[in-house]
This record gives structure tokens, C-alpha cells and sequence, in this order.
């Protein structure tokens, strides 16, 4: 009688068997987090230019015009954060000498959406603003396109690629089409 002894363990082929089983699981699991971050910043840029269209939006309200497309030395999305982010000195006529009051700003702008420090006395300096690709998000009134003399603006992210007209831009407008 032969004493087998028994061996335990793995074989070389069930170990390289298990191992590349881990590693499809975790090219899938790269490639779903991949859509899932991608996702994000969609959102993230959309809600960006959401809250650019209302602040906008309450400009007008008040001012009755659209907030200008260049104002002073500042351009785009320079323009928009000095406009809508600044608390303004506001001078209501009641009485002889009118009274002073500090009006809030029409948007708080998240530090993500900036493309750097604003330094002291904020927003001044503006800064541009950027979507989550880290793309200036570009502004311009009157819109592009307008042909009309109605009141029109145009706020767009380029997007994931950076380049206009390839279908994954997030834009926001108001204006004759």
C-alpha cells in the first residue's frame, strides 16, 4: 500500500484563474466609477449654469437690464462674477438726503466654480468662473445668434472636451433664436 500524502493548498491554475476574475471585476468597477464622476460634473456644471441663469434673472428684476457682457477691464464670466457676486451700496430715495443700505449679492459663488483665489475684498478682483472640467465658462450678451432687439444673453460650458458644438455642452440662453 502507497502512503499518499495529501497535499492542501492551490494550484498555479486556480490562482491565476481567481486572479484575473479580480481584475475584470475591477475594470468594471473602473469604468462604471468613470461614468458615475462624469455624471458629476455634468451635474455639478448644470447647476453652475442654473444658478448664473437666475442670478441673471434677479440682475434684471432689479437693474432692468441683463448684466453687460464687459464691464470696466472685466469680460465674460469676470463680468458676471463682479456683478452678481458683489454686496452693492444701494440708495433708496426717502427724504431730504435718501437713505444707504447694503444690498446682498444676487449669487454666493461656490469656491469650485472660481478659477482661483479672488483675494481680500471679495469679488474683487473677479476671477473667471470655471465648470467642473476646469473650462472657463464662457458669457455673452446679446447672444450670439440674436437677431432681434429683445433683451438676450448666453451663458455655455464647453464641456468634457473643452471644444464647442460636440454635444455635451451645458448651456442656459434667453433671446430670439
Amino acid at each position: 500500500m502507497k502512503n499518499r500524502r495529501s497535499l492542501t493548498g492551490f494550484t498555479l491554475i486556480e490562482m491565476l484563474v481567481v486572479i484575473c476574475i479580480i481584475l475584470i471585476l475591477m475594470a468594471l468597477m473602473g469604468v462604471l466609477i468613470k461614468g458615475v464622476i462624469d455624471r458629476s460634473r455634468y451635474k455639478d456644471t448644470t447647476a453652475l449654469v442654473k444658478s448664473l441663469k437666475t442670478g441673471c434673472e434677479c440682475y434684471m428684476a432689479e437693474e432692468k437690464v441683463y448684466p453687460p457682457q464687459t464691464y470696466g477691464a472685466y469680460s465674460g464670466s469676470q463680468t458676471l462674477h463682479f456683478l452678481l457676486g458683489r454686496q452693492a451700496t444701494v440708495k433708496a430715495s426717502q427724504g431730504a438726503g435718501g437713505t444707504v443700505t447694503k444690498r446682498d449679492p444676487y449669487l454666493n459663488f461656490q469656491s469650485k466654480w472660481l478659477s482661483g483665489n479672488p483675494g481680500s475684498g471679495y469679488p474683487n478682483p473677479p476671477v473667471q468662473l470655471i465648470d467642473a472640467w476646469t473650462n472657463v465658462v464662457e458669457y455673452y450678451n446679446p447672444k450670439p445668434s440674436a437677431t432681434g432687439t429683445a433683451p438676450s444673453y448666453y451663458i455655455v460650458s464647453k464641456g468634457k472636451d473643452g471644444a464647442p458644438g460636440t454635444g455635451d455642452e451645458v448651456t442656459s440662453d434667453i433671446g430670439d433664436d
